[in-house]
């Protein structure tokens, strides 16, 4: 009589699938915990490069041990510890050896083979973690459809509370002057965005101008709705310190207002170290060729996508800004619950990167974030600022509005988008002198904003960013904030505090603007 097969033994003798599954695990698990910022669309690339991936070392180890399930068992360790990289090879002091990390795993792999013989266990325990993490996709879908549903069956015009509330992107172009200075200081003509801008639905601000013409006191003031002196009160006029700004940027009333009305916080930026965001759902910040997905998922493991850790970081920059308005555009799919953007583009301003088409400038001086005098000390000549500044903003352009288009086509309630120069162009600005800097150029700013029409009819030609929130917050929210007045201060980088209002000597028609501005 033939020996009878046991169950387990039989068992034993299915198809080893749990490599696969254990390599598919983290990208469902990393999604999972993602579904309402990471659109579906971005799930399937990183679940093909995981399952080849795992089939391909599969095959590879299956040269030299011959052997389908003792290969498949160093696979499936190998895969599951590669994937630990970021959790356990940094923790142990592996970071910066991924290769290091990468021999243990084989080489654990290798142990686990010559003991784990249960298939059918691996297989269960793959599986289950699989049908877990994809359950758990299935009910939160669910749920994101459920709502959807909910929000579209609803009276958008019963009341405010109940109507959905739009996606609002606040967009800093550094440094972005207002059209007539461009043309005045730098012989460039920029009417073609404008007009492009115009004709996408958005109200471009004529008599613009910043309140101020730093960056960090300029975003304090605008993220906060309110003027330095009130929201600083005690800080000394002779001050060198620049962190109480960086604490209002990074703490700022308008996500924080935002936050309550159900909105979730993103902040993307593009190197300038002041402007962080800790605090937001999602904050980022590093260049990257990939989805923001992929790029979740290749930072736990050993590969870095860096291709030249040591190069050039004005070649880090280039990828820096253009990854700034892919990951935008990923994000541009709907989700459930509203969603503030807060974008920093660290150009126009310097260094200049890229020319009118995307070329590679040539470097003038060391790597360096200066404007103004200090560019002129350190980095280049007049000449040099002029021709860097054109080509970038002209480069520039073509990306705002290939992301405003990606912005308006996929949304399903029109967003609100504010697209702001934080100040001018410093070609003409002295860091430490007022009487040796050209007031009108250094603070007449890009202000342009895609609203609706009921925000649209309060605005005014001289707006400034002091005053775009608390319109915008009135008209959505009913916060009945009133407008403060559209001054400008001038202060030296050392001083920052040291402020000299320079409001009548910037070329704006005071007549044309709001009674209730002043």
């Amino acid at each position: 009589m033939a020996d009878e097969v046991s169950p387990a033994k039989s068992a034993d003798r299915a198809w080893p699938v749990h490599p696969l599954f254990v390599a598919t695990f983290p990208v469902l698990s990393v999604y999972s915990a993602n579904v309402s910022l990471v659109p579906l669309h971005d799930l399937w690339r990183p679940l093909g490069v995981a399952l080849g991936g795992a089939l391909a070392v599969w095959i590879v180890l299956l040269i030299p041990y011959r052997n389908l399930r003792r290969s498949a068992v160093a696979t499936t360790v190998f895969c599951a510890l590669f994937l630990l990289y970021s959790i356990v090879g940094v923790r142990i002091g592996l970071d910066g050896f991924p290769w290091v990390w990468c021999f243990i795993a084989l080489a654990a792999g290798v142990i686990a083979s010559l003991f784990i013989r249960s298939t059918w266990f691996l297989n269960l325990a793959a599986t289950l973690l699989v049908v877990m993490a994809s359950g758990d996709i299935a009910i939160k879908e669910i749920r994101i459809a459920g709502e959807e549903a909910r929000i579209a069956r609803e009276d958008q015009v019963a009341t405010k509370a109940n109507a959905v509330q739009p996606d609002i992107i606040y967009m800093i172009l550094d440094g972005y002057g207002r059209a007539d200075m461009l043309k005045r200081v730098m012989g460039f003509d920029n009417s073609p965005f404008t007009d492009g801008l115009q004709k996408r639905g958005f109200y471009v601000v004529p008599k613009s101008h910043s309140n101020y013409v730093q960056t960090e006191i300029s975003l304090a003031s605008s993220l906060n709705m309110r003027l330095i002196p009130s929201l600083l009160p005690s800080l000394p006029r002779d001050t060198e310190d620049h962190s109480p700004f960086d604490k209002l940027i990074t703490t700022n009333s308008l996500a924080a207002f935002l936050r309550k009305q159900g909105y979730r916080t993103i902040s993307i930026t593009s190197g300038f170290p002041p402007i962080e965001f800790p605090n937001s759902d999602l904050w980022l910040r590093s260049a990257t060729q990939l989805t923001l997905f992929e790029g979740s998922l290749l930072q736990m493991t050993p590969i870095s996508e860096e291709t030249d850790s040591g190069g050039s970081q004005f070649v880090w920059r280039r990828g820096a800004i253009l990854d700034t308005f892919k990951n935008l555009q990923d994000l541009s799919f709907p989700t459930p619950r509203p969603r503030f953007f807060f974008i920093h583009v660290l150009a126009p301003h310097p260094p200049f990167v890229f020319g009118p088409n995307g070329e590679v400038q040539p470097h003038h001086g060391p790597f360096g974030y200066w404007d103004g005098s200090d560019y002129m000390e350190y980095a280049g000549t007049p000449q040099t600022y002029r021709n860097g500044y054109v080509g970038q903003v002209q480069y520039l352009n073509k990306q705002v509005l290939a992301t405003v288009d990606s912005l308006l086509k996929n949304a399903k309630t029109p967003p609100v988008i504010v697209i702001q120069g934080d100040h001018g162009s410093k070609l003409r600005l002295d860091q430490s002198s007022l009487a040796k800097t050209d007031v009108t150029e250094c603070f007449q700013n890009l202000e342009a904003l895609y609203v609706p029409q009921a925000v649209r009819a309060k605005l005014y030609p001289t707006l400034t960013p002091v005053n775009e929130f608390r319109i915008i917050l009135d008209t959505l929210f009913g916060t009945k904030m009133p407008l403060l007045p559209d001054k400008s201060w001038y202060s030296p980088f050392p001083h920052p505090m040291e402020f000299t209002e320079v409001t009548d000597r910037i070329e704006v028609s005071q007549a044309t603007a709001k009674p209730s501005a002043r």
